[in-house]
């Protein structure tokens, strides 16, 4: 085949893709979205179709992979897939459905206690995942727009970035188009040399201030006259802190544009020290936050008018998805899917990275904190080996021991661990105790975690050797909202962790504790009934 043949063919297919990603955004008000439901339990099949209504959605309803196999492909515009099939195989059955319609975003459909293979599908390649009994109609379709338009730019993003490779007038496209997707998402880039006061912007973080990259200005203090006038000391505050202490910087502030309207923007980034230890440089990323602030104003109307489930279910989405959008960005970047990176460059996405996921955990503890006080459905109840699920928290944390420098390790005697719990909820307690441990743990620190029976009590311990807490702040430790003040032990998120895991063990019955003395580590104590 000649070469005039080769790009004859490639020209094709770039052609049908862009034809694809354009009939995807084409809103539902013009044609109906062609909806692929894999799906082999009756009852939640028709459940779903029934808010997918005819004048929107074409629904095609299939109960194995097999039979998904035999569709074609190019008719689907997205897949609502349920990992439980007979012919399937966990997770095996997502990546066989990406496989045969790459070009499809997946929505997984999942039960409660499957939440964390929802989690583990996305990172493979599916756009989002619904619990079935948190489905609503608003919900759905929300997701499946979103899934759409998601997609399409992972897909334009991907293939830009395989068209760079062939020639540099594709190059220049390609960096067009990436400007085109972070311009879309209100995102822009910035970083400060501070021993010289120093403050570099680029056109899309400047844009967010309404000024041209030229007149931003090139101090702190530019940067801190363009914030609204009662949020300029919380932000400068927020800034030297993370400067004199070393750490990560997040922090929102409003601007308000020359048409009045106010514009809320969330930012976050990284200090940099030299070979020395001396903090030089911070850089990160401002993002415009009003449209997910209006949202969240407009979910607070709907509590009051006492739709709890929709807020919650708006909440979600609205919170989680630019945080997903953002860990497919970057894992992107780290890859060197959109260029090589310097050394720097890549430490600065790594920590950024982290960040982002550590916003998702935060988010993560939030929603089941609202969960709980709605009235959360009834706790399920079996037989549970403590040993044995204590090992599966402590290896799926011990890549970030690891990193930390941390030693983590179980210590269960041989004899009976079983005890009658509610998996999940004790699962979500050892992950918050030992989670915590691990991020304020000094490197070198060791961290335990150890069970045995007391008469017709069970006693769960989690054990380091860190820093310790002070007295006045362990006894607020299990406030909502609380944190430390005299310690940084546990003195950053939202507070809610520990309140989340006091809430579930008493829950059960039981009663979580903290032993600590300050400076030479800290003990926290869950105690709950064998049988319940």
């Amino acid at each position: 085949m000649s070469t005039q043949q080769h790009l004859t063919m490639r020209d094709e297919d770039n052609l049908k893709h862009s034809r694809r990603i354009e009939e995807n955004l084409v809103p539902s008000r013009f044609k109906q979205t062609s909806v692929l439901l894999v799906e082999d339990n009756l009852a939640d099949a028709v459940y779903v179709e029934e808010m997918l209504p005819s004048a929107f959605y074409k629904v095609q309803r299939v109960s194995s992979l097999a039979a998904a196999h035999e569709i074609n492909s190019d008719s689907i515009d997205v897949v609502l897939l349920d990992l439980s099939l007979p012919d399937g195989h966990g997770l095996q059955t997502c990546v066989s459905m990406i496989e045969h319609a790459p070009l499809a975003p997946i929505i997984i459909l999942t039960g409660l206690e499957d939440e964390e293979i929802g989690l583990r599908a996305v990172k493979l390649g599916a756009q989002d995942f619904i619990l079935k009994r948190e489905i609503t109609e608003s919900t759905l379709a929300r997701s499946i727009r979103y899934a759409i338009e998601r997609k399409s730019w992972e897909e334009g993003v991907r293939q830009s970035a395989i068209q760079a490779k062939q020639s540099e007038a594709q190059a220049r496209e390609i960096a067009a188009n990436l400007e085109l997707s972070l311009k879309a998402s209100n995102t822009g880039v910035w970083s400060w040399d501070f021993v010289n006061d120093k403050l570099k912007s680029d056109s899309r973080h400047a844009a967010l201030f309404e000024c041209d990259e030229d007149n931003f200005g090139d101090t702190l203090q530019h940067f801190l006259d363009r914030i609204h006038v009662d949020d300029r000391d919380a932000t400068a505050h927020a800034i030297k802190s993370a400067v004199k202490e070393k750490t990560g910087y997040h922090t929102e502030f409003r601007t308000v544009w020359s048409d009045g309207s106010t514009h809320y923007i969330t930012a976050r980034g990284q200090v940099l020290s030299d070979r020395s230890g001396v903090a030089v440089f911070m850089a990160g990323i401002c993002t415009d936050v009003t449209s997910e602030k209006e949202e969240q104003e407009n979910a607070k109307r709907l509590l009051v008018l006492e739709k709890h489930e929709d807020f919650i279910a708006t909440l979600t989405h609205d919170l989680k998805n630019p945080l997903i959008g953002a860990e497919r960005l970057l894992e992107m970047f780290m890859q060197g899917q959109l260029g090589p990176l310097e050394d720097e460059q890549r430490k600065l996405i790594g920590l950024m990275r982290q960040s982002n996921s550590d916003m998702l955990a935060l988010i993560h503890n939030l929603l089941e904190v609202y969960r709980f006080d709605a009235g959360a459905p009834p706790f399920d109840f079996s037989q549970v080996e403590v040993a044995k699920l204590s090992a599966i928290c402590v290896e799926q944390l011990r890549g970030a021991a690891q990193a930390g420098g941390v030693d983590l390790s179980t210590n269960f005697l041989s004899g009976d661990h079983t005890i009658t719990v509610d998996i999940i909820a004790l699962r979500r307690v050892l992950m918050n105790l030992v989670g915590n441990a691990i991020k304020f743990t000094q490197a070198g620190g060791i961290i335990t975690v150890s069970g045995k029976r007391v008469g017709e009590h069970y006693i769960l311990e989690v054990t380091d050797n860190g820093s310790g807490i002070a007295p006045d702040d362990v006894e607020q430790l299990f406030r909502r909202f609380s944190q430390a003040k005299s310690t940084k032990r546990y003195g950053t998120g939202t507070g809610l962790g520990l309140y989340l895991c006091r809430q579930l063990v008493e829950a059960h019955g039981g009663q979580i504790t903290c032993t600590s003395v300050d400076g030479a580590g800290t003990v926290f104590t869950v105690v709950l009934p064998i049988d319940q």
